[in-house]
């Protein structure tokens, strides 16, 4: 069914000049760049260090006093536990 309304659609399409599509297509895909980890990782190289944004470390504790430590961010990564507790706080 989709392919016969795409196939259907062909007549239609072929009316748009192809520089309206590719500057379609280009505008997505320059929108869809400020969702991405890496796009925002290559602005921070032009970045001035002091304008970074620094996450600091968060210490949750655990049951028996243990602290999990979470580094940055972002993501799951950088989380460990570390030491063997705080004792009473």
């Amino acid at each position: 069914m989709g392919v016969a309304a795409c196939l259907g659609a062909t007549p239609a399409i072929k009316l748009i000049p192809s520089s309206v599509l590719w500057g379609y297509f280009a505008f997505m895909a320059i929108e869809s760049l400020g969702g991405m980890q890496f796009w925002e990782r290559l602005l921070l190289l032009g970045t001035d260090p002091s304008r970074w944004v620094v996450h600091p470390p968060t210490c949750y504790l655990l049951p028996g006093g243990a602290c999990m430590l979470r580094v940055g961010g972002q993501g799951h990564g950088g989380v460990g536990r570390v030491g063997a507790g705080f004792g009473a706080l």
